[in-house]
């Protein structure tokens, strides 16, 4: 399915067309050209046998022809066929016989003779009434007509040719969208350092260049807003840290008591919370901006990340390789992205947890599963994209940016995300397929 769908873009539609148009054009011409071919070799052959036909039928007096006189016969042989005058240059022989005063009735063909593949075209000539019909044999090749190998061959090499220009024609009119189609799946107005797409053929239509300047201009229109949208984030992260640690250090020192201490607690527990909100935006505003320029040691990281998170190991299992490279990556944003999946599991799922690395060959993959529900089909299409909430509710705390965070890495290593649905198992999961170290 996927040669055919390979198979069927602009490019074949308009060189299949074309070609279509090419022989189309060719047999109407051929066929114009032979109708019109038999119909003068028809009178040019009437011109030269009329005067020995009127001799054969008596109508002119004399033998005096170069060619001599011509056979007669009184009846048809065994085996011949009456036709009727129905192709263009047996007709057209008919009309311009008739019209030199030969009086032609019908024809005939005669099978050839067991030595020789020649037929014998008869004429049924009728003198008068009086007289009566007579059957001149002519040779058959009059009225048959051959194409030759020579002539085929120049339609096959003109057919060729015709062919060789449409294709480059199409291929020039197509390689623009094509261009056009490659800069902008490889693009992702998310990354506002992103690399500007190299610029498509100048020799394109004025509509694919009209095309090109309007993708340009909404590229860096989104990318424009895409980057005041992070330094929003930033700033605004940022500019919220002082007053939250005034306000925690404030509490802090409140004095103890049955009264101030639950209060003193309260205030901590969501200046907290806070801050690790506020850490979740600075986490999605760097996926998209750190260097990728690493070779990281997957498994490596993720024994510390294991660890340092301190679930237990009843809680939370790891089985990796000794080593699992990947490139490119970033050690920070891989690390941000595993806490926040081991985080997701645990807060939207059910433990156990269970983190997997490994390599299938073509990718190195991590798996993080748990024994819950999983993400709802439903949801799995947004649920990477910012400010995405499964809990529509809002029950659970959170900003919706944690997985989006692991979306927006992934796909800047180049990266792609599946989701896991055992059958045997009562598990589900989230896999990272990340490019593996070469």
């Amino acid at each position: 399915m996927k040669s055919v769908r390979r198979l069927d873009n602009l490019f074949v539609r308009l060189l299949l067309l074309q070609t279509l148009l090419i022989l189309a054009v060719s047999v109407i011409f051929g066929v114009l050209f032979y109708s019109e071919r038999n119909v003068s070799l028809a009178r040019l052959t009437a011109e030269r046998l009329a005067p020995r036909l009127l001799e054969a039928a008596g109508l002119t007096g004399g033998s005096a022809l170069a060619e001599g006189p011509l056979a007669r016969y009184a009846a048809l042989p065994q085996g011949a066929v009456t036709i009727p005058p129905v192709g263009p240059r047996l007709a057209t022989l008919r009309e311009a016989l008739i019209a030199q005063g030969v009086p032609v009735v019908s024809f005939a063909f005669s099978r050839p003779e067991p030595d020789s593949d020649r037929r014998t075209l008869w004429l049924k000539l009728q003198p008068g009434e009086a007289l009566g019909a007579l059957w001149v044999p002519l040779p058959g090749e009059i009225v048959i007509s051959h194409v030759g190998v020579r002539l085929l061959a120049n339609a096959g090499v003109c057919m060729a040719l015709l062919v060789a220009a449409s294709w480059w024609f199409t291929r020039r009119l197509t390689r623009p969208l094509e261009q056009l189609r490659l800069a902008i799946e490889t693009q992702d107005p998310a990354q506002a350092t992103a690399v500007e797409p190299p610029p498509i053929d100048e020799r394109a239509t004025p509509e694919v260049l009209a095309m090109d300047r309007a993708w340009r201009e909404l590229l860096a229109r989104t990318r424009q807003h895409e980057s005041e949208r992070a330094l929003l984030l930033a700033g605004v992260s940022h500019d919220l840290r002082s007053p939250l640690a005034r306000i925690r250090l404030a509490a802090e020192i409140l004095p103890d008591g049955p009264a101030t201490s639950p209060r003193r607690e309260a205030i901590v527990r969501n200046v907290e919370t806070a801050c690790a909100l506020i850490d979740t935006f600075v986490d999605y505003v760097r996926a998209g901006e750190l260097p990728l320029d690493e070779c990281c040691d997957l498994a490596d990281i993720t024994r510390t990340v294991v660890k340092r998170l301190g679930h237990g190991e009843q809680a939370l299992t790891l089985s990796a390789p000794q080593a699992l490279r990947s490139s490119p990556c970033n050690s920070q944003l891989f690390e941000r992205a595993v806490c926040n999946l081991i985080d997701n599991a645990f807060q939207h799922g059910r433990g156990p947890v269970h983190v997997r690395l490994f390599d299938d060959g073509r990718s190195a993959i991590v798996e993080v599963s748990d024994h819950g529900e999983g993400i709802a089909p439903a949801f799995r299409p947004t649920a990477f994209q910012a400010f995405a909430r499964g809990d529509q509710s809002r029950s659970q705390p959170g900003a919706g940016l944690g997985l989006a965070m692991v979306g927006r890495w992934v796909q800047r290593v180049g990266g792609r995300i599946t989701f896991v649905d055992p059958e045997t198992e009562a598990t589900h999961g989230i896999q990272l397929h990340l490019p593996l170290s070469r």
